[in-house]
């Protein structure tokens, strides 16, 4: 962890008393108005309303509060939706408690996951090519740039699934 980390008193972000990411004080303050979907910060925590009981109603009810937060803030991430939901779950190997928008797993500090494959060449006289992909020019996040060939990101079963075909 960063020693950036420490400048700030984030919150845990907890669902059924099982930590699954880090939410910053500016972003805790925005969710308070959701008392049906969010406890207010106590004992160093923000937890989901017990309420929200399975994995879809978590899900909606946090999307339909971000969905909020993104007509109305000035959260520069939410400028990145993308329409893909990220599993959220206390580690890699757990099952999911709930999906999350992607563009908004950084506000509240929950791990994502990706794989990433590159490939090469050996030449006869033993040379290293690597080979690169550019992104689309029209891709919303580092249009243009050089690239892994191959990147996937989501729940584990996802990437396997990708990364054998």
């Amino acid at each position: 962890i960063s020693s950036l980390f420490f400048l700030y008193v984030c919150f845990r972000f907890e669902i059924d008393g099982a930590q699954v990411g880090w939410i910053p004080p500016h972003v805790a303050s925005l969710l308070t108005p959701y008392t049906d979907v969010f406890s207010p910060p106590q004992e160093g925590a923000v937890s989901l309303c017990s309420s929200l009981g399975c994995y879809d109603r978590r899900s909606e009810a946090v999307d339909e509060v971000l969905q909020k937060l993104r007509q109305e803030s000035s959260l520069s991430c939410l400028r990145g939706w993308r329409d893909e939901r990220y599993s959220v779950k206390p580690r890699f190997s757990d099952q999911p408690l709930m999906w999350m928008e992607r563009a908004a797993t950084s506000l509240f500090g929950v791990k994502r996951y990706g794989v990433h494959i590159n490939g090469y060449t050996i030449s006869d006289s033993g040379e290293i090519s690597m080979w690169l992909a550019r992104r689309s020019a029209t891709k919303q996040t580092y249009p243009g740039l050089l690239d892994n060939m191959v990147g996937a990101a989501g729940d584990w079963e996802t990437m396997l699934i990708f990364i054998t075909f």
